[in-house]
């Protein structure tokens, strides 16, 4: 169940003052309420999603940027090890 504060936030933010939500007024709203708040959330996490995969099917890397195109490949191995490009796809999404 959820607050009752809720209830008073979502229904005051939709009525006037003067007009009252009954409670089953109140559940509805709140319900549509944390479903849109849900669907952002989750909208949210497939952009991140879709922009991290785009990113890894690039060529290239964070490392090759920063250090340019005369870098070394002692200097590439060290700059990725210390960006954590050699970790795995699922470990560099969650740090």
């Amino acid at each position: 169940m959820l607050p009752p504060v809720l209830f008073t936030i979502v229904c005051d933010a939709i009525e006037s003052p003067v007009h009252r939500c009954s409670p089953t007024q109140r559940i509805a709203r709140a319900l549509v309420f944390l479903r849109r708040l849900l669907g952002f959330v989750l909208t949210l996490l497939a952009i991140s999603v879709v922009v991290f995969a785009v990113l890894e099917l690039l060529p290239g890397n964070a490392a090759q940027v920063i250090l340019g195109e005369i870098a070394t490949p002692e200097s590439m191995a060290a700059m990725e090890d210390k960006l954590g490009l050699n970790q795995s796809a699922i470990t560099r999404y969650f740090s």
